[in-house]
């Protein structure tokens, strides 16, 4: 905490700085800041389950169609730094499923973020967002701080 604190008042700070104001060595010091960068910069992974809606026309794909869409919003938004794959509920492979799973199911990083509902672009970039993924944009040093804190005031936790 000691190091994101010096980082939120300074904004920028060499690691020989962090080396002089913390009294611990540059290896170390360079050990977590690393850690913390490839924690970052990790690809987001999402998954959308859903299935075939019967209607008064036949069978729709909905769920699917707009999980496509979806995916080309996000790529969008953040380039490759998001994959989104789409599962029929039937389908083999599909992520597990909670016991009371409702579709679609949107999970992020094998952590499931909204279950019944609508496919919610806001939701998935806010919870992207909140595991460090930046819009069209690469992660470096300087930008640590406005990646690990936001609008609540509150830092991410993994």
């Amino acid at each position: 905490m000691a190091i994101l604190e010096i980082l939120i008042e300074k904004k920028e700070v060499c690691v020989c700085h962090l080396e002089a104001i913390l009294g611990f060595r540059q290896a170390y010091l360079s050990q977590h800041l690393m850690c913390l960068a490839d924690n970052l910069m990790a690809k987001a992974q999402i998954k959308i389950v859903g299935a075939l809606i019967a209607c008064s026309e036949g069978l729709r794909d909905d769920w699917r169609n707009v999980s496509c869409w979806v995916a080309g919003v996000l790529k969008e938004t953040y380039g490759d730094q998001i994959s989104l794959k789409y599962f029929d509920l039937f389908e083999e492979g599909k992520p597990d499923l909670p016991k009371d799973a409702v579709l679609p199911i949107i999970i992020l990083n094998d952590k499931v973020i909204s279950m019944g509902g609508k496919i919610s672009i806001p939701l998935i970039k806010k919870r992207t967002e909140r595991n460090g993924h930046r819009i069209n944009k690469s992660i470096f040093p300087s930008d640590i701080i406005s990646i690990l804190y936001f609008e609540d005031g509150e830092p991410w936790k993994n």
